[in-house]
């Protein structure tokens, strides 16, 4: 709420006026509170990093507009007796419910997710991610092995082998002539990767591949090494995913001990949600 709030203030720089504070440490006094420096040092922390970018002159200011505002807001929803509605007791149980779970957990997993496990655990992503190289070609699937051959002997002739795609191409890469982007070795079936490693840019394939879909023709564009990204630009998703690991191991921990008992007969009678199902439709690249 506090972020959604946020996005409103950033658009539009507030200009009210703030009283002047007795104490340098107080920015702000209203009913119900003073506003501190600590306040607006831990309000503008928690901010996302595109908002803590801004120079502290503009940011401070629409800080303190912030809490001000928030202020103004808590004091009227208790003027309205807001604390006293069903609905608020009823959010504020559930909050109370969120938040003994998150303290729960946040103890049980407190210094599991230390920096050298997050270490460990780039070490084993790029144990498995090594840098590879990645080619970008272009190629013409057809039905037959003549066919293919046919589209060789025009291409060394001088063809356009875009054009030549765009007409004779079976694959769903027709439209773009071809073009296949860039890919490694591992994300192609077995035939035409090792095709690929023998070619060196520019090159058409002397003789036609054969694959599981047919017949290709295929000519190398490019080739560039993907390195395996910095420590520094996935440490945090990688800390994210230690975390919800040990959560998952705490949670599967506590069903183990329970007694949980499971009524699938009266889950199968529920009213149907209309959720999409995986035979609606499908996803993914087409194999190459």
């Amino acid at each position: 709420m506090r972020r959604l709030l946020w996005a409103a203030v950033a658009a539009v720089i507030i200009s009210s006026p703030v009283m002047a504070a007795e104490s340098k440490d107080v920015l702000a006094r209203m009913e119900g509170r003073d506003i501190t420096r600590a306040d607006v040092e831990k309000f503008m922390k928690d901010l996302p990093p595109q908002a803590r970018a801004l120079p502290p002159a503009i940011l401070e200011p629409m800080a303190l507009d912030q809490l001000i505002n928030d202020q103004l807001i808590l004091n009227a929803a208790k003027a309205n007796d807001i604390q006293n509605s069903k609905e608020y007791q009823k959010r504020e149980a559930e909050l109370k419910d969120q938040l003994m779970r998150e303290i729960y957990l946040t103890q049980k997993i407190d210094g599991k997710v230390s920096d050298s496990v997050v270490k460990n655990e780039y070490s084993k992503l790029r144990r498995d991610n090594p840098d590879q190289t990645e080619y970008e070609a272009r190629h013409m699937l057809v039905d037959s092995k003549d066919e293919a051959e046919g589209l060789i002997k025009q291409l060394n002739n001088g063809a356009d082998f875009a054009k030549l795609a765009s007409k004779n191409n079976k694959g769903p890469e027709k439209e773009k002539g071809g073009e296949l982007g860039y890919f490694t070795t591992k994300e192609v079936v077995p035939e035409f990767a090792e095709a690929i490693q023998k070619m060196k840019v520019g090159d058409i394939t002397k003789e036609p591949v054969k694959t599981q879909f047919g017949w290709h023709v295929i000519q190398l564009e490019n080739k560039r090494q993907r390195e395996a990204p910095k420590f520094e630009m996935v440490k945090d998703q990688l800390r994210g995913q230690v975390t919800q690991r040990y959560v998952k191991d705490e949670v599967e921990k506590l069903r183990k001990d329970a007694k949980v008992e499971v009524f699938t007969d009266n889950l199968a009678k529920m009213p149907k949600s209309g959720a999409p199902r995986a035979e609606d439709g499908q996803t993914g690249k087409q194999a190459k």
